[in-house]
C-alpha cells in the first residue's frame, strides 16, 4: 500500500511540473529544441526588464479559452527565434493596464475573439 501510495504522489508530482496551471508545459531551454514535444515550442512566458524569461514548452490547445478563461501569455519574437507553435500567428497584444501600457508581441490564435489587436 505504501509503495501504491508513492507511485501515485510521484505521477502527480509530475503532473504538477508538466502541466504547472493545467495549461502551461514543463519548463524548457529555447537553445535546445528537444527540450519540448514535436509540435511544441519553448515560449518564454515573463519579460523582466527587455529580457524574457520563465520558458515553457506550448502547444497550439494550451492557447485555446478555458472556462471562459484566456490561457497564459507567451511571448513571440521571430528575430529571436521564439515562433509560436503552427497555426497560431505573432501579433501585438492588447494594452494591459498591470503592464503599464507596455505591448509585447504574444501567440494567438487567428480567431482569437479579442483581436485584431494593432
Amino acid at each position: 500500500m505504501r509503495k501504491l501510495a508513492c507511485i501515485c504522489l510521484s505521477l502527480i508530482a509530475c503532473g504538477l511540473e508538466e502541466r504547472s496551471d493545467f495549461l502551461v508545459g514543463r519548463t524548457c531551454d529555447p537553445g535546445i529544441p528537444a527540450s519540448c514535444d514535436p509540435g511544441q515550442s519553448c515560449l518564454p512566458h515573463r519579460l523582466v526588464e527587455g529580457s524574457y524569461a520563465d520558458f515553457r514548452c506550448r502547444d497550439p490547445a494550451s492557447f485555446q479559452r478555458t472556462r471562459g478563461q484566456e490561457p497564459p501569455l507567451a511571448f513571440c519574437d521571430g528575430d529571436a527565434g521564439l515562433v509560436c507553435p503552427t497555426g497560431l500567428s505573432c501579433a501585438p497584444d492588447r494594452v494591459r493596464e498591470r503592464d503599464g501600457g507596455a505591448r509585447g508581441m504574444v501567440c494567438e490564435p487567428p480567431d482569437d475573439p479579442f483581436g485584431p489587436r494593432d
